[in-house]
């Protein structure tokens, strides 16, 4: 099938930094679901993260930005699960591979207020009972790093809902 893309982040050829489509909002929320296809990583400092992220510090793609989120580093193989709520770090190798040629489906749930679920194409990957981060502040974000590429990276992105308060059902 083809994906048109509801918006592709770029980051030029020989930069160094970082490209943020941060989506302005700060509700607690409860379900984030997304499609993204990310180009082949080829040089080391390349990675990218999608989810829930506190923008005040500095952006990293190495798991010590505060959040809740996917991330993935050129030097590893895998996609990973992250909760940080500062100091406190849980990350979870979800056993599913980075490939550049794979749309991924990635959902990001709160089961509860103490327990974080994070999906892989439907397919439960991590759970998360520690280091969750509670307070206001985390935007919908995806992030990528390029430094000093001398090949562009991109992550498009074909897909995007969020669920800000559980769905409930009434029969009056």
């Amino acid at each position: 099938s083809e994906h048109y893309g509801v918006v592709e982040i770029t980051n030029a050829t020989n930069t160094d930094g970082y490209i943020v489509l941060n989506l302005i909002l700060s509700p607690m929320v409860k379900l984030m679901q997304f499609v993204v296809l990310a180009d082949a990583m080829i040089n080391a400092g390349d990675g990218c993260i999608f989810g829930l992220v506190d923008l005040s510090g500095t952006f990293e793609i190495d798991g010590s930005i505060i959040g809740i989120y996917f991330r993935h580093e050129y030097t590893e193989t895998n996609w990973r699960a992250v909760t940080r709520n500062g100091a406190g770090v849980t990350s979870t190798d979800t056993g599913v591979a980075y490939t550049d040629t794979v749309w991924y489906l990635f959902e990001i749930k709160q089961a509860t207020a103490g327990t974080i679920l994070f999906y892989i194409n439907h397919v439960l990957v991590a759970t998360h009972t520690t280091n969750i981060y509670t307070a206001d502040g985390l935007y919908p974000t995806f992030g990528m790093k390029d430094p000093g590429s001398t090949s562009a990276f991109g992550v498009t992105i074909d897909y995007f809902a969020m669920q800000l308060t559980p769905i409930t059902q009434r029969w009056d």
